[in-house]
């Protein structure tokens, strides 16, 4: 995938899906999830991107290493959007070769957007 715009599509959806896994695992974990929850996603994701085929793999494995039961909505909208913009560029090897190439990158981002929200979150409620 040496095209720019598929790239910053696929890292896009690749940062909605680590959003809706991490929501996920915050709900299985009651809001309290392990100091270290960060790294522990971050290492689920790289070893899931290198013993997967294809993005739904890939988020079946993370759902399994995260032990989340049930997707919820916004997780279920992620994992579509993703598989179906995979399957259509040929891009699941792309998605898996990017979270092992490019995983502090995804990592920051997701974790910029969630300190984003909570920010927003704080700034509404003064």
């Amino acid at each position: 995938m040496s095209e720019d715009p598929k790239r910053k599509k696929l890292e896009t959806l690749a940062v909605e899906m680590l959003l809706a896994l991490r929501s996920a695992y915050l709900l299985e974990q009651s809001g309290r999830p392990p100091m270290n929850y960060w790294t522990q996603i971050q290492d689920r994701a790289r070893a899931a991107a290198r013993q997967t085929a294809s993005a739904n793999e890939w988020v079946s494995s993370m759902q399994r290493r995260l032990q989340i039961g049930s997707l919820p909505k916004d997780a279920c909208r992620a994992l579509a959007d993703l598989v179906n913009f995979c399957d259509a560029q040929q891009a699941h090897l792309d998605f898996l070769t990017m979270w092992e190439r490019d995983h502090a990158l995804l990592m920051a981002l997701t974790q910029l957007i969630v300190e984003e929200r909570k920010n927003a979150n704080a700034t509404d409620k003064i």
